[in-house]
Protein backbone atom coordinates (compact mmCIF):
# COMPACT_ATOMS: atom_id res chain seq x y z
CA UNK A 1 0.00 0.00 0.00
CA UNK A 2 1.13 3.70 -1.06
CA UNK A 3 -1.69 4.99 1.16
CA UNK A 4 0.25 6.96 4.42
CA UNK A 5 3.63 6.57 2.28
CA UNK A 6 3.80 8.22 -1.10
CA UNK A 7 -0.04 10.22 -0.82
CA UNK A 8 -2.23 11.27 2.10
CA UNK A 9 -5.65 11.74 2.02
CA UNK A 10 -7.03 14.71 2.43
CA UNK A 11 -10.32 14.24 1.53
CA UNK A 12 -12.22 11.67 0.25
CA UNK A 13 -16.16 11.21 -0.53
CA UNK A 14 -18.28 8.27 -2.47
CA UNK A 15 -21.69 7.47 -3.39
CA UNK A 16 -22.92 4.37 -5.12
CA UNK A 17 -20.54 4.34 -8.50
CA UNK A 18 -18.37 7.14 -8.10
CA UNK A 19 -15.50 8.45 -5.46
CA UNK A 20 -13.79 11.57 -5.14
CA UNK A 21 -10.42 12.41 -3.32
CA UNK A 22 -7.90 15.01 -2.67
CA UNK A 23 -4.01 13.71 -1.90
CA UNK A 24 -0.98 15.41 -1.48
CA UNK A 25 1.68 13.32 -2.30
CA UNK A 26 4.94 12.77 -0.07
CA UNK A 27 8.43 14.22 -1.23
CA UNK A 28 10.23 11.45 0.51
CA UNK A 29 9.17 8.50 -0.40
CA UNK A 30 12.20 6.03 -1.26
CA UNK A 31 10.62 5.18 -4.88
CA UNK A 32 10.95 8.90 -5.76
CA UNK A 33 14.74 8.49 -5.30
CA UNK A 34 15.39 5.85 -7.94
CA UNK A 35 12.90 7.75 -9.89
CA UNK A 36 14.80 10.10 -11.11
CA UNK A 37 17.78 11.54 -8.34
CA UNK A 38 17.58 15.00 -10.40
CA UNK A 39 14.39 15.35 -11.38
CA UNK A 40 11.89 13.22 -9.33
CA UNK A 41 8.71 12.19 -11.17
CA UNK A 42 6.06 9.93 -9.28
CA UNK A 43 6.26 6.64 -10.91
CA UNK A 44 2.68 5.95 -13.22
CA UNK A 45 2.34 2.36 -11.92
CA UNK A 46 2.72 4.17 -8.61
CA UNK A 47 -0.51 6.38 -9.61
CA UNK A 48 -2.26 3.00 -10.99
CA UNK A 49 -2.00 1.58 -7.55
CA UNK A 50 -3.21 5.21 -5.69
CA UNK A 51 -6.38 5.41 -8.31
CA UNK A 52 -6.70 1.39 -6.93
CA UNK A 53 -6.20 2.07 -3.32
CA UNK A 54 -8.61 4.73 -3.63
CA UNK A 55 -11.45 3.16 -5.61
CA UNK A 56 -14.61 1.91 -3.05
CA UNK A 57 -14.24 -1.87 -1.97
CA UNK A 58 -11.49 -4.47 -1.37
CA UNK A 59 -9.52 -5.53 -4.54
CA UNK A 60 -7.13 -4.89 -6.88
CA UNK A 61 -7.19 -3.98 -10.67
CA UNK A 62 -8.02 -6.76 -12.89
CA UNK A 63 -7.75 -5.29 -15.89
CA UNK A 64 -6.20 -2.11 -17.50
CA UNK A 65 -7.83 -0.93 -20.23
CA UNK A 66 -6.26 2.47 -20.98
CA UNK A 67 -4.43 4.65 -19.06
CA UNK A 68 -2.49 7.95 -20.21
CA UNK A 69 0.11 10.03 -18.94
CA UNK A 70 -0.72 13.25 -19.99
CA UNK A 71 1.35 15.66 -17.60
CA UNK A 72 4.31 14.81 -15.46
CA UNK A 73 3.42 14.16 -11.56
CA UNK A 74 5.89 15.75 -9.36
CA UNK A 75 6.51 14.54 -5.81
CA UNK A 76 4.68 17.28 -2.93
CA UNK A 77 1.61 17.76 -4.94
CA UNK A 78 -1.69 17.84 -4.12
CA UNK A 79 -3.63 15.96 -6.76
CA UNK A 80 -7.82 15.68 -7.48
CA UNK A 81 -9.03 12.11 -8.29
CA UNK A 82 -12.52 11.42 -9.76
CA UNK A 83 -13.80 8.17 -10.32
CA UNK A 84 -16.67 6.64 -11.85
CA UNK A 85 -17.82 3.63 -12.41
CA UNK A 86 -19.74 2.99 -15.84
CA UNK A 87 -20.61 -1.17 -17.00
CA UNK A 88 -17.87 -2.55 -14.86
CA UNK A 89 -15.73 -0.04 -16.07
CA UNK A 90 -13.86 2.53 -12.83
CA UNK A 91 -13.04 5.87 -15.37
CA UNK A 92 -10.61 7.60 -13.23
CA UNK A 93 -9.10 10.93 -13.65
CA UNK A 94 -6.16 13.19 -11.44
CA UNK A 95 -5.99 16.83 -12.21
CA UNK A 96 -3.54 18.99 -10.48
CA UNK A 97 -5.33 22.46 -10.26
CA UNK A 98 -8.11 21.65 -13.02
CA UNK A 99 -5.76 20.40 -15.73
CA UNK A 100 -5.68 16.35 -16.01
CA UNK A 101 -2.56 15.09 -15.43
CA UNK A 102 -3.64 11.28 -15.52
CA UNK A 103 -6.34 9.33 -17.17
CA UNK A 104 -7.43 5.67 -16.56
CA UNK A 105 -10.40 2.83 -16.98
CA UNK A 106 -10.07 -0.23 -15.43
CA UNK A 107 -12.14 -3.17 -14.10
CA UNK A 108 -11.72 -3.99 -10.13
CA UNK A 109 -12.58 -6.67 -7.96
Amino acid sequence: MLKDTLYHIKRYLTENDRFEAGIVLASDHWILQAHFPEYPVVPGAALVQTAAELTPGDGTVLDLRSVKFLQMVRPGEELQINGQRNNGWWKVAFFRQEQCCCKMEYTYG
